[in-house]
């Protein structure tokens, strides 16, 4: 564990390519013999799902199995089995936040939050809709019934309102989910202007250029770009400029250090 925690840190170090520095990122999950499991097939999971674990929870450590683990597996299980299940149009709905001008207090629009209560298990968390979507290839269906129930709620919101809507890193890699979202704006009775696009920086890691394909054909309806948690550490100002974006919105842990720059 030592080890691969030394390597993880090694790998992660910058590195000068040319004139340019590059940084790689290095997660690394474990399994021992025999508290994980006993065979080898049985370990290689175990150790998989750990490796899964540190890179959406401790991107760049070393995450060893444990029974903590162990139960997040039964958990996912329980998950996958319900959304596999459900009737998502039935299921899925929306809780609407409001944003607000502080310059005058002045509303402006809405942000959509996504909520999924499940007749099996109950209410589950947005995290864990999203994460159990992309598990099961359900994601796609996830997002373009969400944003369906999002347009339907735009025509009862006053018309100078916008409404902000969330999508994911899979949402911005799946050509079908962009040509679903592209089909229904194109079928809109309220103007496109009045929508704005979240994506946040970890989205952006793995799929730059089909991301900004995806923002830039959504973009050209004349909906709104916004990156959400900028400063989280992912991207780079070089990449934004290559982004449609007209919001930048400055995560907190990287707002309250600006004093001490």
């Amino acid at each position: 564990e030592a080890v691969a925690q030394r390597l993880a840190e090694e790998i992660g170090k910058p590195g000068q390519l040319g004139d340019v520095v590059v940084s790689v990122g290095c997660s690394v999950g474990l399994a021992s013999y025999p508290e994980a499991a006993t065979t080898a097939n049985l370990l290689f999971d175990r150790a998989d799902f750990a490796l899964y674990h540190a890179k959406n929870h401790k991107r760049g450590q070393c995450v060893r199995f444990t029974e903590e683990l162990e139960a997040l597996i039964r958990s996912e299980q329980t998950l996958d089995t319900a959304l596999q299940a459900a009737d998502l149009d039935a299921e899925l709905s929306l809780a609407f936040q409001p944003i607000v001008d502080t310059t005058n207090l002045r509303f402006i629009g809405v942000e959509c939050l996504a909520r999924w209560t499940s007749p099996l298990i109950g209410e589950v968390s947005p995290e864990q809709l999203i994460s159990t979507g992309e598990r099961l290839g359900r994601a796609r269906d996830v997002t373009l019934i969400l944003f369906d129930k999002a347009l339907q709620a735009m025509e009862a919101l006053p018309e100078n309102l916008r409404m902000s809507f969330n999508l994911s890193g899979h949402d911005l890699s799946d050509p079908s989910t962009i040509a679903g979202l592209l089909d229904r704006i194109a079928g809109m009775t309220c103007s496109p202007k009045r929508l704005l696009f979240e994506i946040t920086e970890t989205s952006l890691i793995t799929e730059l250029e089909r991301a900004r394909s995806a923002l830039g054909r959504l973009h050209a309806t004349g909906a709104k770009i916004a990156l959400d948690d900028f400063g989280t550490g992912y991207s780079s100002l070089s990449s934004l400029h290559q982004l449609p974006l007209d919001v930048l919105k400055i995560d907190r842990s990287f707002a309250s250090q600006l004093d001490e720059a």
